[in-house]
């Protein structure tokens, strides 16, 4: 038994047992969640109480711990922990459904048309003249276009490896990235190559069979790989190849390694391929075609849609079932989306995965309710309209791969778009360009993506994407402006002006919240219908997008803006709808309707309505189309309306050209057959396409010109119509136009394109874009010249247009930004030149005469550098003055104005004859044609190049940035540093904490063990005696026990 006074130096480090505490019940008087005052100690009598109880609860703690521990282990390896990216989430929210869009896939004609001997051959006459022999022959597309590149022997096995690996941080499934490969950025840290592919046993690993792996092309051997790469990991991925690269031959081989390859993944379970309906017939084509070349034969496929999905969907999942693949649509899927979530896949495979763009969608959820691991996305375009799009898709992907979107959001997506503003100092670009960098590298550990440029630029002709902006007639001019001067226009136009009824609010909430005139169009609506479909757009925003959609009208055709006639008679929403048009047709074509036929019902009269007189595009329609005919070209000519192309059939009829015409209501079985009757057919010369049904799932590489008459919002809509003609198979050079009508709400749209495009581009390749707008996509206090209703609702009068104008300033801007950076660097060579000079003289190294002459020439550079600008680039004004030296009788240096128009004006020049290839092209002269402004939009958009302006000063900005403290690295580095020294001192904390329980619990046993033999008895008993009582008899056991260790030492 210890000694008493060592007894009683234990009780005095244990809780105060006196008073109070002596009162206080074993359960206490706190709860768990009660912060009032500190917190309550333990007694002492309540710790012989416990003690017993206190030993099997720090038992069964430490086994929980080393539970959770392992299980946290776990999902840890599960979840995507990436360094560079944001902490992850989820969310839940309402959802609704979305629109559906499709794309093409490729598959080699059943005869190929070359030998690969002729491969050679063939690309060498890329641009062969249509009248020369074969010019017409059907073109199928896809990789077997030119046979097979190697032969079965040759390519041997793709061999993948093996069925299960780990996932690399570093690079996720993407390949090291070689110094050279992005000369813009500077090379990321080295780190280790990914597991070699290839080097495995064939009987252990997965792989292509020789028989389709001598098809693909190496980029796509690449493609497969990726794919394995992300599946081995059990994780998800986008394949975003361009349109046309052959993404579903790709799929199709890496579906092949997973499921015929049985030594290394024996019976797996069927695998998952989801697409638009538009292109499931081609889905199963490609699917049977390429699976006769696999040593089992064809897939065993079950297509689940329309009336047999229930007899498929019941044979795929029946005992013993030989199903590999289920193949069905988006729609069945969010129908049936319990059932195909109960079952598990070895692949989910999403056709067009950029349709999963909103997480409040049916659609979305639908698919993200199926299995979070081996998701994969086929699309050309990840991103269309936003970020926030961007982050859904790889979010479905690989649920946490970009983080919450909340924090994508303040991290990535709202710096990056700030940084894109035109006129943005150089720390706010630094920031931005850095993030993109960041996000790009974050990106392709889950994303493959290669364009047609990098891959098949040496077998692919040329694509000149060209931009004119037309004229609008008179009569389309006249009718613009009665439309925006009528009081429904210009509520929406002044929304936001102050109401002048001193109220200080703005005019859309106070007092012009609805026409009081007669505004005719505003009557013809039902606004409490329209309010509650448009969800809860109250007035008078309710009616944006109908005058929006009439402005667009009156840009491409006033014959647009008139009734159908087959609503006439239809139900009453036909008639309400034939009644609105009758009256916005009317308000628009006021007293000029006589010169069109009237307003109450369509033109009957031929020649007026295939005329080209009263609509601008027709004109410059009609320039191309008689210019292409005489070459022998072939025509595509796209609209996204209806109507829009019945107006061209009667253009195209009264000039006597052969066309052929497909549009949402073609049927399904007709399409592939206008298809190959054009490519075969030499005196078809134009194909009318609707934008929607035309724009996806073609090959009509026969074509070589594409002429897009009205743009779409989205740009990835006109950019897949030019990838029907624009792909593999295409023999000669491809001109796009671009038509637009200058000054009116088209223009807006066009700009917008662009905005995306860019948009795109930084936060997919971290591309160095021009910054030609002050707009912020979701930025009211930035709205710029893109967003809000006042910039939607204005004819421009201006001899440029709005885009011209545009791309004029931003050149402006770059070129005095240059001359400025220019100068500053000038000044401090000066500055260097004379504190060398001083040292020379302080040494006496130089003689006095060279140093006197020195000096006068740093001080002449200096004063010359001054005026300049440099006051400028360092965020003043432009400075004035500055002394010169030198001789003043001498030809003297221009005023610092003078030097920098002078200096800005040399650089208009270069970048004028940097042009001057592209203006040598132009197809239109404004006099003769009606066409105020032609570009090529490959010059408007896209990364600026090594050697580029923009990529020189955004170069200039991460420096500047970092330099005040920001390193887009350096901040995520200290993230994940302060998150572990977060973690490390919770342990710590809990470790002390326990550390502190022990040691009570071990005095405490001490003090009972001594208690036990003071009575003579066993340590149990005494716990259970002690437990029995109520907290005043332990409070006086305690007491009692101590007063005869007081005793006992005195």
């Amino acid at each position: 038994m210890p000694r008493p006074e060592e007894l009683l130096g234990l009780l005095r480090t244990l809780p105060p047992v006196g008073g109070d505490e002596l009162r206080r019940t074993v359960s206490g008087s706190q709860g768990l969640g009660d912060s009032q005052g500190p917190a309550r100690k333990l007694t002492l009598a309540e710790l012989l109480a416990e003690t017993t109880a206190r030993h099997e609860s720090l038992d069964r703690e430490e086994e929980r711990e080393k539970r959770r521990s392992v299980e946290g282990d776990a999902q840890e390896e599960e979840r995507d922990d990436d360094a560079n990216g944001a902490p992850s989430g989820r969310r839940s929210a309402p959802r609704g459904d979305d629109a559906e869009s499709s794309d093409d896939s490729e598959g080699p004609p059943d005869e190929p048309l070359w030998g690969s001997q002729e491969l050679d051959e063939v690309m060498d006459r890329c641009a062969v003249p249509v009248g020369e022999v074969d010019a017409f022959a059907p073109v199928a597309g896809g990789p077997g276009q030119f046979r097979s590149v190697q032969s079965a022997e040759e390519a041997g096995d793709l061999v993948l490896g093996p069925p299960s690996r780990e996932w690399d941080e570093t690079l996720g499934a993407g390949k090291p990235e070689s110094r050279g490969e992005r000369g813009d950025a500077a090379p990321s840290a080295p780190s280790a190559p990914s597991a070699p592919l290839g080097t495995t046993e064939e009987e252990d690993a997965l792989y292509v069979p020789a028989a389709l792996n001598c098809h693909l092309r190496e980029y796509q051997r690449d493609g497969v790989r990726f794919l394995y790469a992300l599946w081995a990991s059990k994780r998800g991925g986008v394949l975003a190849d361009d349109m046309g690269l052959g993404k579903t031959i790709q799929t199709v081989a890496f579906l092949a390694a997973v499921l015929r390859s049985p030594r290394a993944n024996p019976s797996p379970p069927p695998a998952l391929v989801v697409c638009p309906m538009s292109v499931l017939d081609n889905w199963e084509t490609e699917l049977k075609r390429w699976g006769r070349m696999l040593p089992g034969g064809e897939f065993c496929t079950e297509r689940v849609h329309g009336q047999s999905r229930d007899d498929a969907w019941t044979r795929s999942i029946a005992d013993g079932s030989r199903c590999e693949i289920v193949l069905t649509t988006y729609d069945t899927l969010v129908r049936n989306s319990d059932a195909f979530a109960a079952r598990t896949w070895s692949a989910c495979v999403f056709d067009e995965a950029h349709s999963l763009k909103n997480d409040k969608t049916k659609r979305y959820e639908a698919a993200y309710s199926l299995q979070k691991e081996r998701r994969f996305g086929l699309s050309g375009t990840v991103m269309q309209n936003s970020y926030d799009e961007l982050w859904c898709l790889f979010d479905w992907a690989y649920p946490g791969s970009l983080g919450d979107v909340k924090h994508f959001k303040e991290y990535y997506s709202k710096v990056m778009q700030q940084a894109q503003r035109h006129g943005v100092d150089d720390t706010t670009l630094g920031r931005g360009r850095d993030k993109a960098e960041q996000l790009r590298r974050l990106l392709r550990k889950y994303m493959l993506k290669r364009t047609k440029k990098d891959t098949l630029a040496d077998q692919l002709p040329q694509k000149a994407d060209n931009v004119v902006f037309c004229d609008m007639s008179a009569l389309q001019i006249r009718a613009s402006r009665r439309l925006l001067e009528m009081e429904e226009f210009q509520l929406l136009i002044r929304h936001e002006e102050p109401c002048d009824c001193g109220s200080g609010e703005k005019r859309a909430r106070c007092c012009y919240q609805e026409c009081t005139g007669p505004a005719p169009i505003w009557r013809s609506y039902d606004h409490e219908k329209h309010v509650t479909a448009r969800n809860g757009y109250l007035c008078p925003y309710c009616m944006t997008f109908p005058l929006m959609q009439t402005l667009i009208k009156v840009s491409n055709h006033l014959e647009l803006l008139k009734p159908d006639p087959e609503d006439e008679y239809g139900n009453d929403e036909a008639r309400e709808k034939f009644e609105k048009a009758r009256v916005v047709a009317r308000a628009a074509l006021g007293e000029d309707a006589h010169l069109v036929g009237g307003a109450d019902h369509p033109d009957m009269d031929f020649a007026r309505l295939g005329d080209a007189t009263n609509c601008g595009k027709l004109l410059a329609l009609e320039k191309l189309l008689s210019l292409w005919h005489r070459q022998r070209d072939k025509v595509l000519l796209f609209s996204t309306s209806a109507r829009l192309l019945t107006v061209l059939e009667k253009f195209l009829t009264q000039r006597g050209y052969v066309y052929a015409r497909l549009d949402g209501s073609t049927a399904g079985k007709d399409r592939q057959k206008l298809v190959d009757d054009f490519n075969a057919s030499e005196s078809l010369f134009v194909f009318l396409l609707s934008t929607g049904a035309g724009g996806v799932g073609l090959n009509i590489t026969s074509a070589n010109r594409v002429v897009i008459f009205d743009p779409n919002w989205n740009p990835a809509k006109d950019a897949q119509a030019q990838d029907r003609a624009y792909r593999i198979g295409q023999r000669r050079d491809v001109d796009v136009y671009r038509l637009l009508a200058a000054g009116t709400i088209e223009e807006m749209v066009y700009q917008r394109q662009v905005y995306k495009q860019q948009q795109s581009n930084v936060a997919v390749d971290a591309s160095k874009e021009r910054r030609y707008f002050e707009g912020v996509q979701g930025d009211k206090q930035h709205q710029g010249e893109l967003f809000g209703l006042s910039n939607m609702f204005t004819l421009a009068n201006e001899e440029i247009t709005r885009m011209q104008s545009l791309v004029d300033r931003e050149r402006r801007s770059a070129a005095e930004y240059a001359f400025e950076i220019k100068s500053a660097a000038e000044i401090e060579a000066a500055a260097r030149a004379k504190a060398e000079a001083d040292k020379k003289d302080a040494d006496g190294v130089a003689r006095e005469g060279q140093g006197q002459g020195l000096a006068a020439a740093v001080e002449s550079q200096r004063g010359s550098a001054e005026g300049g600008g440099w006051r400028r680039a360092s965020g003043g004004s432009s400075g004035g003055g500055g002394s010169r030296g030198g001789d003043p009788s001498r030809d003297p240096q221009p005023p610092p104005q003078r030097r920098r128009l002078r200096i800005v004006a040399e650089e208009e020049e270069r970048r004028e004859e940097e042009d001057g290839g592209d203006l040598g092209r132009r197809m239109f002269t404004r006099g003769e044609d009606r066409v105020v402004h032609e570009h090529r939009h490959d010059n408007i958009v896209g990364d600026d190049g090594p050697g580029g302006r923009e990529t020189a000063r955004s170069h200039r900005a991460v420096a500047v940035a970092r330099r005040q403290g920001f390193d887009a690295e350096a901040e995520q580095r200290a993230r994940d540093e302060a998150a572990v020294a977060a973690s490390k001192a919770a342990a710590e904390r809990a470790a002390e904490r326990a550390a502190e329980e022990a040691r009570r619990a071990a005095a405490a046993d001490e003090v009972l063990a001594a208690m036990a033999e003071w009575k003579g008895t066993s340590t149990a008993d005494l716990a259970r005696r002690l437990t029995s009582l109520d907290a005043a008899g332990r409070a006086a056991a305690v007491s009692e026990f101590i007063a005869a260790m007081e005793g006992r030492r005195r």
